[in-house]
Protein backbone atom coordinates (compact mmCIF):
# COMPACT_ATOMS: atom_id res chain seq x y z
CA UNK A 1 0.00 0.00 0.00
CA UNK A 2 1.41 3.38 -0.99
CA UNK A 3 -0.82 5.39 1.36
CA UNK A 4 1.28 7.66 3.64
CA UNK A 5 1.50 6.30 7.16
CA UNK A 6 0.65 8.48 10.11
CA UNK A 7 2.80 8.44 13.23
CA UNK A 8 2.37 5.00 14.73
CA UNK A 9 2.76 5.08 18.53
CA UNK A 10 3.47 1.36 18.54
CA UNK A 11 6.60 1.86 16.46
CA UNK A 12 8.10 4.06 19.16
CA UNK A 13 7.25 2.33 22.42
CA UNK A 14 7.26 4.55 25.44
CA UNK A 15 9.97 4.38 28.09
CA UNK A 16 12.27 2.50 25.70
CA UNK A 17 11.03 -0.96 26.71
CA UNK A 18 11.90 -3.92 24.52
CA UNK A 19 9.36 -5.82 22.46
CA UNK A 20 7.31 -8.18 24.63
CA UNK A 21 6.85 -11.84 23.87
CA UNK A 22 3.72 -12.47 21.82
CA UNK A 23 1.00 -14.05 23.95
CA UNK A 24 -0.47 -17.35 22.78
CA UNK A 25 -3.69 -18.99 23.81
CA UNK A 26 -3.74 -21.04 26.99
CA UNK A 27 -4.06 -24.72 26.10
CA UNK A 28 -5.80 -27.18 28.38
CA UNK A 29 -9.17 -28.51 29.49
CA UNK A 30 -11.17 -29.23 32.60
CA UNK A 31 -12.37 -32.32 34.42
CA UNK A 32 -15.92 -32.04 35.69
CA UNK A 33 -18.24 -33.88 38.02
CA UNK A 34 -21.84 -34.58 36.99
CA UNK A 35 -24.06 -31.63 36.09
CA UNK A 36 -26.85 -30.78 38.54
CA UNK A 37 -29.93 -28.81 37.45
CA UNK A 38 -30.47 -25.61 39.46
CA UNK A 39 -33.51 -24.27 37.66
CA UNK A 40 -35.54 -24.98 34.51
CA UNK A 41 -38.26 -22.58 33.44
CA UNK A 42 -39.51 -20.55 30.49
CA UNK A 43 -39.26 -16.90 29.45
CA UNK A 44 -41.19 -14.97 26.83
CA UNK A 45 -41.00 -11.97 24.56
CA UNK A 46 -41.91 -9.65 27.45
CA UNK A 47 -38.61 -10.53 29.12
CA UNK A 48 -38.09 -11.30 32.80
CA UNK A 49 -35.67 -12.76 35.33
CA UNK A 50 -34.53 -16.33 35.89
CA UNK A 51 -32.90 -16.85 39.30
CA UNK A 52 -31.24 -19.63 41.25
CA UNK A 53 -32.51 -19.53 44.83
CA UNK A 54 -30.62 -22.37 46.50
CA UNK A 55 -27.49 -24.46 46.25
CA UNK A 56 -23.99 -23.53 45.21
CA UNK A 57 -25.18 -21.00 42.62
CA UNK A 58 -27.75 -19.32 44.88
CA UNK A 59 -27.96 -15.68 43.86
CA UNK A 60 -27.21 -16.23 40.15
CA UNK A 61 -29.72 -14.24 38.11
CA UNK A 62 -30.34 -13.86 34.39
CA UNK A 63 -32.17 -10.73 33.19
CA UNK A 64 -33.86 -11.10 29.80
CA UNK A 65 -34.80 -7.76 28.18
CA UNK A 66 -38.05 -7.54 26.26
CA UNK A 67 -37.73 -9.05 22.80
CA UNK A 68 -34.60 -11.08 23.55
CA UNK A 69 -36.39 -14.45 23.45
CA UNK A 70 -39.57 -15.79 21.89
CA UNK A 71 -42.55 -16.78 23.98
CA UNK A 72 -42.19 -20.18 25.60
CA UNK A 73 -38.38 -20.28 25.42
CA UNK A 74 -36.97 -22.83 27.87
CA UNK A 75 -34.10 -21.73 30.13
CA UNK A 76 -32.11 -24.34 32.06
CA UNK A 77 -29.24 -23.53 34.45
CA UNK A 78 -26.94 -26.34 35.61
CA UNK A 79 -23.62 -26.56 37.41
CA UNK A 80 -20.88 -29.12 37.90
CA UNK A 81 -17.88 -29.26 40.19
CA UNK A 82 -14.53 -28.52 38.54
CA UNK A 83 -12.47 -31.51 39.72
CA UNK A 84 -9.33 -30.37 37.96
CA UNK A 85 -8.00 -28.27 35.08
CA UNK A 86 -4.87 -28.23 32.92
CA UNK A 87 -4.88 -24.58 31.84
CA UNK A 88 -2.38 -23.75 34.56
CA UNK A 89 -2.06 -21.12 37.25
CA UNK A 90 -3.32 -18.34 34.95
CA UNK A 91 -6.80 -19.79 35.49
CA UNK A 92 -8.36 -19.73 38.97
CA UNK A 93 -12.02 -20.86 38.94
CA UNK A 94 -14.14 -18.77 41.30
CA UNK A 95 -17.34 -20.68 40.44
CA UNK A 96 -18.20 -24.21 39.42
CA UNK A 97 -18.73 -24.99 35.76
CA UNK A 98 -21.98 -23.39 34.65
CA UNK A 99 -24.12 -24.56 31.75
CA UNK A 100 -26.95 -22.34 30.59
CA UNK A 101 -29.22 -23.64 27.82
CA UNK A 102 -31.62 -21.13 26.27
CA UNK A 103 -34.03 -22.60 23.72
CA UNK A 104 -32.13 -24.38 20.97
CA UNK A 105 -28.87 -22.64 21.90
CA UNK A 106 -28.93 -20.18 19.00
CA UNK A 107 -28.19 -16.48 19.42
CA UNK A 108 -30.78 -14.38 21.23
CA UNK A 109 -32.14 -11.18 19.73
CA UNK A 110 -30.56 -9.13 22.53
CA UNK A 111 -27.88 -9.44 25.18
CA UNK A 112 -28.85 -11.00 28.51
CA UNK A 113 -27.37 -9.81 31.82
CA UNK A 114 -26.06 -12.53 34.11
CA UNK A 115 -25.16 -11.78 37.73
CA UNK A 116 -22.92 -14.44 39.28
CA UNK A 117 -22.07 -14.67 43.00
CA UNK A 118 -18.33 -14.91 43.72
CA UNK A 119 -15.95 -14.47 46.65
CA UNK A 120 -12.90 -12.40 45.72
CA UNK A 121 -9.93 -11.13 47.71
CA UNK A 122 -9.27 -7.39 47.88
CA UNK A 123 -6.62 -7.52 45.14
CA UNK A 124 -8.60 -9.81 42.81
CA UNK A 125 -10.88 -9.22 39.85
CA UNK A 126 -12.74 -11.79 37.79
CA UNK A 127 -14.20 -12.40 34.37
CA UNK A 128 -16.39 -15.01 32.75
CA UNK A 129 -14.75 -17.46 30.35
CA UNK A 130 -16.56 -19.56 27.74
CA UNK A 131 -15.14 -23.07 27.34
CA UNK A 132 -15.15 -24.59 23.85
CA UNK A 133 -15.43 -28.26 22.98
CA UNK A 134 -11.65 -28.57 22.78
CA UNK A 135 -11.02 -26.66 26.00
CA UNK A 136 -10.32 -23.34 24.27
CA UNK A 137 -11.19 -20.29 26.36
CA UNK A 138 -12.82 -17.01 25.40
CA UNK A 139 -13.73 -13.99 27.49
CA UNK A 140 -17.29 -12.89 28.20
CA UNK A 141 -18.18 -9.17 28.23
CA UNK A 142 -17.96 -7.70 31.71
CA UNK A 143 -20.91 -5.63 32.86
CA UNK A 144 -19.31 -4.77 36.20
CA UNK A 145 -18.21 -6.45 39.37
CA UNK A 146 -17.47 -6.35 43.10
CA UNK A 147 -15.99 -8.69 45.67
CA UNK A 148 -19.25 -10.66 45.89
CA UNK A 149 -20.91 -10.42 42.46
CA UNK A 150 -19.71 -10.34 38.85
CA UNK A 151 -21.99 -9.13 36.07
CA UNK A 152 -21.68 -10.53 32.55
CA UNK A 153 -23.57 -10.05 29.29
CA UNK A 154 -23.94 -12.16 26.14
CA UNK A 155 -26.36 -13.17 23.38
CA UNK A 156 -25.69 -16.88 23.88
CA UNK A 157 -24.57 -18.95 26.84
CA UNK A 158 -23.29 -22.55 26.72
CA UNK A 159 -20.57 -23.79 29.09
CA UNK A 160 -18.57 -21.29 31.12
CA UNK A 161 -17.19 -20.33 34.52
CA UNK A 162 -15.81 -17.27 36.29
CA UNK A 163 -12.04 -17.07 36.76
CA UNK A 164 -10.38 -14.84 39.36
CA UNK A 165 -7.12 -13.07 38.60
CA UNK A 166 -4.77 -10.58 40.24
CA UNK A 167 -3.98 -7.72 37.84
CA UNK A 168 -0.59 -7.05 39.44
CA UNK A 169 0.52 -10.61 38.70
CA UNK A 170 0.04 -10.26 34.93
CA UNK A 171 2.89 -9.18 32.63
CA UNK A 172 3.28 -5.43 32.19
CA UNK A 173 3.03 -5.86 28.39
CA UNK A 174 0.53 -8.28 26.84
CA UNK A 175 0.74 -8.42 23.06
CA UNK A 176 -1.46 -10.46 20.70
CA UNK A 177 0.86 -9.93 17.72
CA UNK A 178 -1.81 -8.18 15.64
CA UNK A 179 -0.52 -4.99 13.99
CA UNK A 180 -2.31 -1.94 12.56
CA UNK A 181 -1.31 -1.43 8.93
CA UNK A 182 -0.53 -5.17 8.67
CA UNK A 183 -3.43 -7.25 9.98
CA UNK A 184 -6.37 -4.88 9.48
CA UNK A 185 -8.19 -3.78 6.33
CA UNK A 186 -6.60 -1.30 3.94
CA UNK A 187 -9.88 0.48 3.08
CA UNK A 188 -11.42 3.11 5.35
CA UNK A 189 -14.71 3.09 7.22
CA UNK A 190 -16.85 5.16 4.87
CA UNK A 191 -19.91 2.94 4.96
CA UNK A 192 -21.78 1.40 2.06
CA UNK A 193 -25.26 1.12 0.58
CA UNK A 194 -26.36 -1.38 3.26
CA UNK A 195 -24.20 -0.05 6.13
CA UNK A 196 -25.10 3.61 5.66
CA UNK A 197 -23.54 4.98 8.84
CA UNK A 198 -20.33 2.97 8.56
CA UNK A 199 -19.10 -0.61 8.85
CA UNK A 200 -16.63 -0.27 11.74
CA UNK A 201 -17.86 -3.35 13.65
CA UNK A 202 -17.85 -5.41 10.45
CA UNK A 203 -14.32 -4.29 9.61
CA UNK A 204 -13.09 -4.93 13.15
CA UNK A 205 -14.64 -8.37 13.52
CA UNK A 206 -13.59 -9.66 10.10
CA UNK A 207 -10.00 -8.46 10.59
CA UNK A 208 -9.92 -10.12 14.04
CA UNK A 209 -11.31 -13.32 12.52
CA UNK A 210 -8.78 -13.35 9.69
CA UNK A 211 -5.81 -12.75 12.00
CA UNK A 212 -6.94 -15.36 14.54
CA UNK A 213 -8.19 -18.10 12.23
CA UNK A 214 -5.97 -17.62 9.17
CA UNK A 215 -2.70 -16.05 10.33
CA UNK A 216 -2.01 -16.84 13.97
CA UNK A 217 -3.77 -20.14 14.60
CA UNK A 218 -4.54 -21.16 11.03
CA UNK A 219 -2.59 -22.32 8.01
CA UNK A 220 -2.50 -19.00 6.20
CA UNK A 221 0.64 -16.86 6.27
CA UNK A 222 -0.40 -13.78 4.26
CA UNK A 223 -1.35 -10.74 6.34
CA UNK A 224 -4.59 -8.97 5.57
CA UNK A 225 -3.59 -5.37 4.77
CA UNK A 226 -3.82 -4.92 0.99
CA UNK A 227 -4.28 -8.66 0.38
CA UNK A 228 -7.74 -8.55 -1.22
CA UNK A 229 -7.65 -5.98 -3.99
CA UNK A 230 -10.11 -5.49 -6.89
CA UNK A 231 -11.43 -9.06 -7.29
CA UNK A 232 -12.17 -8.95 -11.04
CA UNK A 233 -8.65 -8.34 -12.30
CA UNK A 234 -5.05 -9.38 -11.78
CA UNK A 235 -4.13 -5.69 -11.93
CA UNK A 236 -3.66 -4.32 -8.42
CA UNK A 237 -4.48 -0.77 -7.37
CA UNK A 238 -2.69 -0.13 -4.03
CA UNK A 239 -3.87 2.99 -2.28
CA UNK A 240 -7.13 2.97 -4.27
CA UNK A 241 -9.53 0.99 -2.11
CA UNK A 242 -13.00 1.77 -3.45
CA UNK A 243 -12.65 -1.11 -5.92
CA UNK A 244 -12.00 -3.75 -3.22
CA UNK A 245 -15.54 -4.92 -3.76
CA UNK A 246 -15.87 -8.29 -2.08
CA UNK A 247 -14.20 -7.31 1.17
CA UNK A 248 -16.13 -4.05 1.51
CA UNK A 249 -19.29 -6.10 1.04
CA UNK A 250 -18.11 -8.64 3.63
CA UNK A 251 -17.55 -5.94 6.24
CA UNK A 252 -20.95 -4.44 5.38
CA UNK A 253 -22.80 -7.74 5.71
CA UNK A 254 -21.24 -8.45 9.11
CA UNK A 255 -22.06 -4.89 10.18
CA UNK A 256 -25.72 -5.46 9.29
CA UNK A 257 -25.71 -8.70 11.27
CA UNK A 258 -24.29 -6.83 14.26
CA UNK A 259 -26.86 -4.00 14.15
CA UNK A 260 -28.54 -3.76 17.52
CA UNK A 261 -25.83 -5.70 19.36
CA UNK A 262 -22.85 -3.38 18.99
CA UNK A 263 -24.75 -0.25 17.92
CA UNK A 264 -26.36 2.15 18.52
CA UNK A 265 -26.30 1.63 22.31
CA UNK A 266 -23.74 -1.06 23.13
CA UNK A 267 -23.55 -0.09 26.79
CA UNK A 268 -27.19 -0.53 27.72
CA UNK A 269 -26.22 -3.66 29.66
CA UNK A 270 -23.62 -1.93 31.85
CA UNK A 271 -24.90 -1.69 35.39
CA UNK A 272 -22.14 -0.57 37.75
CA UNK A 273 -20.57 2.88 38.12
CA UNK A 274 -16.78 3.00 38.14
CA UNK A 275 -16.60 0.20 35.60
CA UNK A 276 -13.43 1.35 33.78
CA UNK A 277 -10.94 -0.49 36.06
CA UNK A 278 -12.73 -3.76 35.34
CA UNK A 279 -12.91 -3.04 31.62
CA UNK A 280 -9.20 -2.25 31.37
CA UNK A 281 -8.16 -5.35 33.30
CA UNK A 282 -10.43 -7.78 31.42
CA UNK A 283 -8.91 -6.51 28.16
CA UNK A 284 -5.51 -7.49 29.57
CA UNK A 285 -6.63 -10.81 31.02
CA UNK A 286 -8.56 -11.97 27.96
CA UNK A 287 -5.62 -11.06 25.70
CA UNK A 288 -3.28 -13.03 27.97
CA UNK A 289 -5.57 -16.08 28.09
CA UNK A 290 -6.43 -16.20 24.36
CA UNK A 291 -3.49 -14.48 22.66
CA UNK A 292 -6.05 -12.77 20.42
CA UNK A 293 -6.97 -9.17 19.58
CA UNK A 294 -10.16 -8.02 21.27
CA UNK A 295 -13.22 -6.07 20.13
CA UNK A 296 -13.66 -2.60 21.67
CA UNK A 297 -17.00 -0.81 21.69
CA UNK A 298 -17.09 2.97 22.09
CA UNK A 299 -19.94 5.35 22.85
CA UNK A 300 -19.94 9.13 22.76
CA UNK A 301 -22.04 11.18 25.15
CA UNK A 302 -22.92 13.37 22.17
CA UNK A 303 -24.46 10.32 20.49
CA UNK A 304 -23.36 7.38 18.41
CA UNK A 305 -21.13 4.32 18.75
CA UNK A 306 -17.96 3.03 17.16
CA UNK A 307 -16.06 -0.28 17.15
CA UNK A 308 -12.29 -0.83 16.97
CA UNK A 309 -9.73 -3.57 17.74
CA UNK A 310 -7.42 -3.67 20.78
CA UNK A 311 -4.31 -5.74 20.12
CA UNK A 312 -1.88 -4.90 22.93
CA UNK A 313 -2.18 -3.78 26.56
CA UNK A 314 0.59 -2.11 28.59
CA UNK A 315 0.70 -0.91 32.18
CA UNK A 316 2.91 1.95 33.34
CA UNK A 317 3.01 5.73 33.48
CA UNK A 318 0.90 7.68 30.98
CA UNK A 319 1.34 11.31 30.01
CA UNK A 320 -1.75 13.52 30.16
CA UNK A 321 -2.50 16.46 27.87
CA UNK A 322 -0.97 18.96 30.32
CA UNK A 323 2.26 17.01 30.61
CA UNK A 324 1.51 15.42 34.00
CA UNK A 325 2.30 11.74 34.43
CA UNK A 326 -0.11 9.36 36.11
CA UNK A 327 0.09 5.65 36.70
CA UNK A 328 -2.18 3.69 34.40
CA UNK A 329 -1.95 1.84 31.13
CA UNK A 330 -2.38 1.88 27.38
CA UNK A 331 -4.46 -0.13 24.92
CA UNK A 332 -2.99 -0.09 21.41
CA UNK A 333 -5.84 -0.12 18.91
CA UNK A 334 -6.59 -0.46 15.22
CA UNK A 335 -9.29 2.02 14.16
CA UNK A 336 -11.14 1.40 10.84
CA UNK A 337 -11.19 5.18 10.31
CA UNK A 338 -7.36 5.27 10.21
CA UNK A 339 -6.25 1.90 8.81
CA UNK A 340 -2.56 2.61 8.27
CA UNK A 341 -1.52 3.36 11.86
CA UNK A 342 -2.21 2.35 15.44
CA UNK A 343 -4.01 4.52 17.95
CA UNK A 344 -4.02 4.42 21.74
CA UNK A 345 -6.58 4.41 24.54
CA UNK A 346 -5.19 5.61 27.87
CA UNK A 347 -6.30 4.33 31.26
CA UNK A 348 -5.64 6.67 34.21
CA UNK A 349 -5.29 4.68 37.45
CA UNK A 350 -5.30 7.91 39.47
CA UNK A 351 -8.90 8.64 38.48
CA UNK A 352 -9.78 4.98 37.77
CA UNK A 353 -11.08 5.92 34.33
CA UNK A 354 -10.26 5.84 30.65
CA UNK A 355 -9.33 9.08 28.96
CA UNK A 356 -11.78 9.84 26.11
CA UNK A 357 -10.74 8.30 22.81
CA UNK A 358 -10.85 10.69 19.85
CA UNK A 359 -12.37 9.29 16.66
CA UNK A 360 -15.54 9.56 14.55
CA UNK A 361 -18.58 7.47 13.64
CA UNK A 362 -17.01 6.92 10.22
CA UNK A 363 -14.03 8.24 8.30
CA UNK A 364 -16.04 11.10 6.76
CA UNK A 365 -17.71 12.23 9.96
CA UNK A 366 -16.63 14.95 12.40
CA UNK A 367 -14.17 13.71 15.06
CA UNK A 368 -15.38 13.72 18.64
CA UNK A 369 -14.50 12.14 21.99
CA UNK A 370 -15.79 8.71 22.90
CA UNK A 371 -16.00 8.72 26.68
CA UNK A 372 -17.32 5.20 27.24
CA UNK A 373 -15.03 2.28 26.39
CA UNK A 374 -16.05 -1.35 26.78
CA UNK A 375 -14.82 -4.88 26.25
CA UNK A 376 -17.12 -6.72 23.84
CA UNK A 377 -15.35 -10.10 23.53
CA UNK A 378 -16.04 -12.15 20.42
CA UNK A 379 -18.67 -14.90 20.16
CA UNK A 380 -20.71 -13.32 22.94
CA UNK A 381 -22.23 -11.05 20.29
CA UNK A 382 -21.50 -12.53 16.87
CA UNK A 383 -21.54 -16.04 15.44
CA UNK A 384 -17.80 -16.59 14.96
CA UNK A 385 -18.40 -19.75 12.93
CA UNK A 386 -20.70 -17.71 10.71
CA UNK A 387 -17.69 -15.56 9.78
CA UNK A 388 -16.09 -18.70 8.35
CA UNK A 389 -19.13 -19.16 6.11
CA UNK A 390 -19.26 -15.52 5.04
CA UNK A 391 -15.49 -15.57 4.37
CA UNK A 392 -16.12 -18.33 1.83
CA UNK A 393 -18.93 -16.26 0.28
CA UNK A 394 -16.54 -13.31 0.04
CA UNK A 395 -14.07 -15.50 -1.84
CA UNK A 396 -16.61 -16.73 -4.39
CA UNK A 397 -18.15 -13.28 -4.88
CA UNK A 398 -21.64 -14.08 -3.58
CA UNK A 399 -21.29 -12.05 -0.39
CA UNK A 400 -24.03 -9.41 -0.12
CA UNK A 401 -26.22 -10.89 -2.87
CA UNK A 402 -29.78 -9.93 -2.06
CA UNK A 403 -28.69 -7.03 0.16
CA UNK A 404 -26.89 -4.83 -2.35
CA UNK A 405 -28.63 -3.65 -5.53
CA UNK A 406 -27.34 -4.78 -8.93
CA UNK A 407 -26.02 -2.62 -11.75
CA UNK A 408 -28.43 -1.81 -14.59
CA UNK A 409 -26.80 -0.85 -17.90
CA UNK A 410 -28.53 1.24 -20.56
CA UNK A 411 -27.33 1.56 -24.14
CA UNK A 412 -28.47 4.26 -26.53
CA UNK A 413 -29.79 2.34 -29.55
CA UNK A 414 -30.99 3.89 -32.82
CA UNK A 415 -33.85 2.18 -34.63
CA UNK A 416 -32.60 1.84 -38.27
CA UNK A 417 -36.17 1.96 -39.58
CA UNK A 418 -37.25 5.17 -37.86
CA UNK A 419 -33.94 6.74 -36.85
CA UNK A 420 -35.34 7.23 -33.36
CA UNK A 421 -32.86 6.94 -30.48
CA UNK A 422 -34.00 4.84 -27.54
CA UNK A 423 -32.47 3.80 -24.24
CA UNK A 424 -32.45 0.03 -23.88
CA UNK A 425 -31.62 -1.80 -20.68
CA UNK A 426 -29.14 -4.40 -21.94
CA UNK A 427 -27.26 -7.39 -20.59
CA UNK A 428 -24.07 -6.16 -22.25
CA UNK A 429 -23.40 -3.07 -24.35
CA UNK A 430 -22.25 -3.63 -27.93
CA UNK A 431 -19.83 -1.42 -29.87
CA UNK A 432 -21.13 0.06 -33.11
CA UNK A 433 -19.41 -0.11 -36.50
CA UNK A 434 -17.20 2.85 -35.51
CA UNK A 435 -16.10 1.20 -32.26
CA UNK A 436 -18.20 3.53 -30.11
CA UNK A 437 -21.00 2.97 -27.58
CA UNK A 438 -23.17 5.35 -25.58
CA UNK A 439 -24.13 4.08 -22.13
CA UNK A 440 -25.83 5.18 -18.92
CA UNK A 441 -26.18 3.22 -15.70
CA UNK A 442 -28.43 2.83 -12.68
CA UNK A 443 -29.13 0.19 -10.02
CA UNK A 444 -31.96 -2.25 -9.49
CA UNK A 445 -33.93 -2.31 -7.32
CA UNK A 446 -33.86 1.43 -6.81
CA UNK A 447 -35.64 3.98 -4.66
CA UNK A 448 -37.89 6.58 -6.36
CA UNK A 449 -35.95 9.80 -6.79
CA UNK A 450 -32.63 8.09 -6.12
CA UNK A 451 -29.59 9.34 -8.04
CA UNK A 452 -26.86 6.91 -9.02
CA UNK A 453 -23.29 7.66 -10.03
CA UNK A 454 -21.00 5.27 -11.89
CA UNK A 455 -17.32 6.18 -12.22
CA UNK A 456 -15.47 4.55 -15.11
CA UNK A 457 -11.80 3.51 -15.05
CA UNK A 458 -9.48 1.62 -17.31
CA UNK A 459 -8.85 -1.78 -15.79
CA UNK A 460 -5.73 -1.51 -13.62
CA UNK A 461 -5.78 2.29 -13.53
CA UNK A 462 -6.66 4.57 -10.62
CA UNK A 463 -7.38 7.60 -12.82
CA UNK A 464 -11.08 8.06 -13.52
CA UNK A 465 -11.85 8.57 -17.20
CA UNK A 466 -15.53 9.41 -16.95
CA UNK A 467 -18.70 9.40 -14.88
CA UNK A 468 -22.35 8.77 -15.64
CA UNK A 469 -25.58 8.84 -13.68
CA UNK A 470 -29.28 8.10 -14.04
CA UNK A 471 -31.94 9.73 -11.87
CA UNK A 472 -34.70 7.22 -11.23
CA UNK A 473 -38.13 8.79 -10.71
CA UNK A 474 -40.19 5.62 -10.86
CA UNK A 475 -39.87 2.29 -12.65
CA UNK A 476 -36.63 1.65 -14.52
CA UNK A 477 -38.31 2.29 -17.84
CA UNK A 478 -39.30 5.76 -16.56
CA UNK A 479 -35.81 6.75 -15.46
CA UNK A 480 -34.58 10.16 -16.57
CA UNK A 481 -31.03 10.02 -17.87
CA UNK A 482 -29.19 13.10 -16.66
CA UNK A 483 -25.75 12.04 -17.80
CA UNK A 484 -24.60 9.53 -20.38
CA UNK A 485 -21.19 8.56 -21.62
CA UNK A 486 -19.65 7.95 -25.03
CA UNK A 487 -16.99 5.24 -24.81
CA UNK A 488 -14.55 4.23 -27.53
CA UNK A 489 -13.84 0.55 -26.87
CA UNK A 490 -13.00 -0.18 -30.51
CA UNK A 491 -14.72 -2.66 -32.77
CA UNK A 492 -13.18 -5.63 -30.94
CA UNK A 493 -14.64 -4.60 -27.57
CA UNK A 494 -12.98 -3.71 -24.30
CA UNK A 495 -13.29 -4.12 -20.50
CA UNK A 496 -13.51 -1.20 -18.08
CA UNK A 497 -13.84 -1.02 -14.28
CA UNK A 498 -16.95 0.59 -12.80
CA UNK A 499 -17.34 1.97 -9.28
CA UNK A 500 -20.96 2.52 -8.32
CA UNK A 501 -22.41 4.94 -5.76
CA UNK A 502 -26.02 5.74 -4.93
CA UNK A 503 -27.92 8.10 -2.70
CA UNK A 504 -29.22 6.50 0.47
CA UNK A 505 -31.44 7.98 3.13
CA UNK A 506 -30.61 7.63 6.82
CA UNK A 507 -33.34 5.68 8.60
CA UNK A 508 -33.42 8.07 11.56
CA UNK A 509 -33.20 11.18 9.35
CA UNK A 510 -35.37 10.67 6.24
CA UNK A 511 -34.44 14.09 4.90
CA UNK A 512 -30.69 13.35 5.01
CA UNK A 513 -29.21 11.70 1.93
CA UNK A 514 -25.64 10.43 1.61
CA UNK A 515 -23.67 9.04 -1.29
CA UNK A 516 -22.85 5.44 -0.45
CA UNK A 517 -20.71 2.81 -2.16
CA UNK A 518 -22.62 0.03 -3.93
CA UNK A 519 -20.11 -2.09 -5.86
CA UNK A 520 -17.07 -2.24 -8.14
CA UNK A 521 -17.56 -4.45 -11.21
CA UNK A 522 -16.19 -4.91 -14.73
CA UNK A 523 -17.98 -3.51 -17.77
CA UNK A 524 -17.22 -5.53 -20.89
CA UNK A 525 -18.23 -4.01 -24.23
CA UNK A 526 -19.05 -6.68 -26.79
CA UNK A 527 -17.43 -6.46 -30.27
CA UNK A 528 -19.22 -4.68 -33.08
CA UNK A 529 -21.82 -6.88 -34.74
CA UNK A 530 -22.78 -8.78 -31.57
CA UNK A 531 -26.52 -8.83 -30.85
CA UNK A 532 -27.93 -6.29 -28.38
CA UNK A 533 -29.95 -8.19 -25.76
CA UNK A 534 -32.67 -6.04 -24.20
CA UNK A 535 -33.93 -7.09 -20.77
CA UNK A 536 -36.95 -4.76 -20.34
CA UNK A 537 -39.02 -2.52 -22.66
CA UNK A 538 -37.08 0.51 -23.86
CA UNK A 539 -37.79 4.15 -23.07
CA UNK A 540 -37.65 7.01 -25.54
CA UNK A 541 -34.89 9.54 -24.90
CA UNK A 542 -36.44 12.68 -23.36
CA UNK A 543 -36.15 15.81 -25.54
CA UNK A 544 -34.04 17.46 -22.81
CA UNK A 545 -31.46 14.68 -22.96
CA UNK A 546 -28.01 16.34 -22.67
CA UNK A 547 -25.25 15.31 -25.06
CA UNK A 548 -23.09 12.38 -24.07
CA UNK A 549 -19.71 13.02 -22.44
CA UNK A 550 -16.89 11.87 -24.67
CA UNK A 551 -14.31 9.75 -22.87
CA UNK A 552 -10.71 9.43 -24.00
CA UNK A 553 -10.10 6.45 -26.28
CA UNK A 554 -8.72 3.21 -24.89
CA UNK A 555 -5.69 3.73 -27.14
CA UNK A 556 -5.09 7.51 -27.07
CA UNK A 557 -3.85 9.27 -30.20
CA UNK A 558 -0.20 10.27 -30.46
CA UNK A 559 -1.08 13.96 -29.97
CA UNK A 560 -2.34 14.90 -26.49
CA UNK A 561 -6.09 15.17 -26.14
CA UNK A 562 -7.32 18.64 -25.10
CA UNK A 563 -8.32 18.94 -21.46
CA UNK A 564 -11.76 20.41 -20.83
CA UNK A 565 -12.29 22.31 -17.58
CA UNK A 566 -15.90 22.15 -16.39
CA UNK A 567 -17.53 25.01 -14.53
CA UNK A 568 -19.84 23.41 -11.94
CA UNK A 569 -22.37 26.18 -12.45
CA UNK A 570 -22.61 25.20 -16.09
CA UNK A 571 -23.28 21.50 -15.47
CA UNK A 572 -26.20 19.94 -17.36
CA UNK A 573 -29.61 20.04 -15.66
CA UNK A 574 -29.88 17.53 -12.84
CA UNK A 575 -26.15 17.41 -12.08
CA UNK A 576 -26.15 20.40 -9.75
CA UNK A 577 -26.27 19.26 -6.18
CA UNK A 578 -24.61 15.93 -6.86
CA UNK A 579 -21.47 15.16 -4.91
CA UNK A 580 -18.61 17.09 -6.57
CA UNK A 581 -16.14 14.53 -5.40
CA UNK A 582 -17.88 11.99 -7.59
CA UNK A 583 -18.62 14.33 -10.48
CA UNK A 584 -17.43 17.77 -11.46
CA UNK A 585 -14.20 17.61 -9.52
CA UNK A 586 -13.03 14.51 -11.40
CA UNK A 587 -14.53 14.86 -14.89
Amino acid sequence: DQRPRRFDPFEQLEHGEAEAAIATRVEGDWELGPYVTDVSTTVGSAGGDVAVTSGELAGLRMEFPAGAAADGTTVTIEHAAILGQTWGSIIDPATPAIRVTVGDGSYLADAVNVSVPVVLAADEMAMGLFVGEGGELEGMPSAGGADSMVHLAARHMGDWFVSAFIPENMPAVIDSGFRAGVDNWQFVNQGSYVAVGGHCAGMSLTSMWYYTEQVKYGTGTAHLYGLFDYPHSMSRSPGHDSDDAHVIRWASVVQVEMAGYISPEPFRWLRDAGLDPWQFQVFRYSMLVTGEPQLVTLRSESGGSHAIVAFRADVGPITLAGGQQHQGGTLYVSDPNVPSAAGVIRYDATTSSFLPYQSALNADDTPKPFEHIGYAAKTAYVDWNGLTTSYAAMHDGTIGDGLFPRLAIYQLVTDPATGQARWALVDQPVADANGDVTVAMSITPSIPGQAVVVDVYEDGSTAMIGSTSVLISGALSEGRVVRSMLLHPGTTGHTYRLEIYAQRWFADSPAVKRWRWVDAVPLTIAPAGAPVTTTIPTATVPPSQPPAITVVPTEPPTTPSPVTVYDCSACPPGVLGLDCRLHCEQI
